[in-house]
């Protein structure tokens, strides 16, 4: 079952970000994931719902703002092609998205 568990675990670098991010982010990325998988599994489950948490309680739709609205052009683009390459929202709602976020930092 662990190992089954792990073969589902999706990496936190994909192909694309391995060519385009900081190769010393990358490392750092790396270095979590490998962290993170030498850990049991209720530990880790237990992690990501503390982090999960955490999050949702402290990157508020406001900081989210806030932070959009300090991203140069190419970034808010590329925060874009992102969001469109990971599969996680289609074209035209990443640009609403995104967009919705940096007009309201913006206000």
């Amino acid at each position: 079952l662990e190992a089954e568990l792990e073969a589902q675990l999706q990496p936190l670098v994909g192909a694309k970000g391995r060519r385009k991010a900081d190769p010393d982010v990358v490392d750092v990325l790396d270095a979590a994931e490998a962290a993170l998988l030498r850990i049991d599994h209720s530990r880790r489950a237990r992690l990501h719902r503390r982090l999960d948490a955490s999050i949702s309680r402290h990157l508020t739709p406001s900081v989210s703002a806030a932070m959009m609205a300090k991203l140069s052009d190419r970034e808010v683009e590329f925060l874009q092609e992102w969001l469109v390459d990971e599969k996680a929202l289609p074209k035209e709602a990443a640009h609403r998205l995104v967009g919705t976020l940096v007009t309201a930092g913006q206000a």
